[in-house]
């Protein structure tokens, strides 16, 4: 007859606490570290169960259960695949931000968020409880509402009398010739002032 023992007789027990569910403020950076320090503990813990088997076996005790271990290690995978989505999204965002909006391939820009967007849907059904999901997947669907602004801005058929219009609009004097118009600021239009840009640029 053989016995069962308790797990923690012989491991830590992980904190979920410290996973970064719900930590939408940490940068990308931070959560793939805490992330990585996590799936340390569960290696180390997986490696004990092998080196207690031999034992337990002699004395006829069943190997604990792991299955909060293997519940982590299931969480860890797709934390691992979200923040680093969020990590890639960030390292794309900081070479576009600063970019001219004539100097910018749009549709590649497109094309890359649009991958983001089906990256993030296929996760949904298992990690939509978590903030940082939500976070990640409201900022690249904010960035893909941008995309079709910068479009019409970089539209050849916008005139000058189309640019002293929204200049108008939004109550604020600039050159569009002068000045290096970035994607950063034209996320900065109020709402308003982006309703009639597209006609303009029809």
């Amino acid at each position: 007859m053989t016995s069962t023992i308790n797990t923690n007789v012989f491991f830590d027990v992980i904190d979920f606490q410290a996973l970064p569910f719900h930590d939408a403020e940490l940068t990308p950076k931070q959560a793939l570290a805490v992330c990585a320090q996590q799936r340390e503990l569960v290696q180390e813990q997986k490696h004990q169960l092998e080196r207690l088997k031999p034992g337990l076996a002699i004395f006829g005790l069943e190997p604990p259960s792991i299955k909060n271990v293997e519940d982590t290690e299931k969480d860890l995978k797709l934390l691992e695949a979200i923040w680093g989505i969020a990590s890639s999204f960030d390292q794309n965002w900081n070479k576009w931000k600063d970019g001219k909006f004539k100097e910018l391939d749009v549709e590649a820009m497109n094309t890359l968020a649009l991958q983001y967007r089906k990256q993030i849907g296929k996760m949904k059904r298992d990690i939509s409880r978590w903030k940082v999901f939500h976070a990640v997947q409201d900022r690249v669907d904010q960035f893909l509402k941008t995309l079709p602004l910068i479009q019409d801005l970089r539209n050849p058929a916008m005139r000058t009398r189309h640019w002293s219009e929204l200049r108008n609009e939004i109550k604020k004097d600039f050159d569009p010739v002068s000045i290096n118009i970035h994607i950063t600021h034209a996320q900065r239009l109020p709402r308003h002032a982006l309703q009639c840009i597209t006609p303009m640029a029809v």
